[in-house]
């Protein structure tokens, strides 16, 4: 890991573990360590590129099909964050 972005790590880290620790210091101790795991996980983690998808078909309908896939995820996203009252 290049060695300043692990420095602006840790400094977020040291950020957000301050006001935090103030409050409750277990619970702070706490997310520290869960956080600092996530960003060892991420950081870690060997990029492959993506390939490229080929879109087969008509470009319209292919367009179509992302436009309906994007917005039932924009629904169903939203649906579970709403509460009905």
């Amino acid at each position: 890991v290049d060695p300043r972005l692990a420095d602006a790590v840790l400094g977020d880290l040291n950020e957000l573990f301050g006001p935090e620790a103030a409050l409750s210091p277990w619970r702070a101790y706490i997310g520290y360590w869960c956080r600092t795991a996530g960003a060892i996980w991420h950081l870690s983690r060997r990029r492959h590129p993506r390939s490229v998808r080929v879109a087969q078909g008509d470009r319209t309908m292919v367009k179509m099909w992302k436009d309906f896939i994007h917005g039932l995820r924009l629904f169903v996203i939203d649906g579970q964050r709403r509460t009905i009252v």
